[in-house]
């Protein structure tokens, strides 16, 4: 079998990594020409490091200095410190370089033959024959042939829609904004600051740099 993965974020690399680990064809297609892009949040829950240890990549990533753990979680209710929880296991998660994540995957995944990733390689839409999509063309006009496509593109790329594929939205209770500020960071561990209708967490990111959720509308979280 042959699959493609359209997309190399997290998704798709994980993805790939797997099936590939496991001797299945998969080929990665990414628009991008690397990892570095786009801005996203990169805290992680204690349960992704869970399964980042299962697949044999949390020492790795902790030795190369892209995962950092948080050890603890410091909560600040009307500028007061009310809570410390303390590392157990996994402790509070933590934070990871999203692009030398991706970079990692790769490394790791061209160890085995089943696998290839092309960057600078736009799909500008699904390929089908008698009903069946058997594939995917690029933007410049080429044809890439599977027997499973993955679009890992985005929750509301053309493609995905192309594929008739609805995501199941879920209305979030308040709008968050990530912030990311490029100093180093004052802050240890993840810190979480709460008044009644305002919400921050901050947190140190692997390289040493802050990233802010700020919950900006003003929703009534004091039940949080």
């Amino acid at each position: 079998m042959q699959i493609v993965v359209v997309g190399a974020g997290p998704a798709g690399m994980m993805l790939a990594h797997v099936l590939a680990r496991n001797g299945v064809a998969v080929r990665v297609l990414e628009r991008h020409p690397d990892f570095h892009r786009e801005f996203r949040g990169e805290v992680l829950q204690p349960s992704a490091l869970r399964h980042l240890d299962e697949l044999g990549l949390h020492d790795t990533l902790v030795e190369r200095g892209i995962l950092r753990p948080a050890p603890e979680v410091a909560m600040f209710v009307d500028g007061k410190k009310k809570l410390g929880i303390a590392a157990d296991g996994y402790g509070a998660g933590g934070s990871i370089s999203q692009p030398r994540f991706l970079e990692l995957l790769d490394e790791r995944s061209r160890a085995f033959s089943s696998y290839r990733l092309e960057f600078d390689c736009g799909v500008a839409g699904l390929a089908s024959k008698d009903g069946r999509v058997v594939g995917v063309t690029t933007n410049d006009g080429a044809l890439v042939e599977a027997d499973l496509v993955v679009v890992c593109s985005g929750r509301n790329t053309p493609l995905r829609k192309q594929a008739s594929a609805t995501a199941k939205a879920l209305e979030p209770p308040y709008t968050v904004l990530w912030l990311r500020f490029d100093h180093a960071s004052p802050v240890k561990g993840l810190a979480v600051y709460r008044q009644k209708t305002a919400l921050m967490f901050a947190y140190a990111t692997a390289d040493d740099k802050t990233q802010v959720a700020w919950k900006a509308d003003g929703a009534d979280v004091s039940e949080l």
